[in-house]
C-alpha cells in the first residue's frame, strides 16, 4: 500500500523526506499550511492507510 503525493494549493510544504521515498502503510509525515490558513481538523501529522491519508491533509 502506498499513498499518493498530493500538495493543495493553499498547503506550504511537507517534511522534507516527503519527496525523497514513497510513503507505503504505516508512514507518517508532517505538514505545514501557507500563510493565513490552518490544518482543517488541528493535525499536522498524517498517516498512510489502506484507505489513503488520515486524517485526510486539508488545510482550509
Amino acid at each position: 500500500v502506498t499513498c499518493l503525493n498530493q500538495k493543495q494549493s493553499n498547503m506550504d510544504y511537507w517534511q522534507s523526506s516527503w519527496w525523497r521515498s514513497t510513503p507505503t502503510l504505516g508512514d507518517t509525515r508532517r505538514f505545514s499550511c501557507r500563510y493565513g490558513y490552518k490544518s482543517a481538523d488541528g493535525d499536522r501529522s498524517v498517516t498512510c492507510t489502506r484507505d489513503g491519508w488520515k486524517p485526510d491533509p486539508a488545510c482550509q
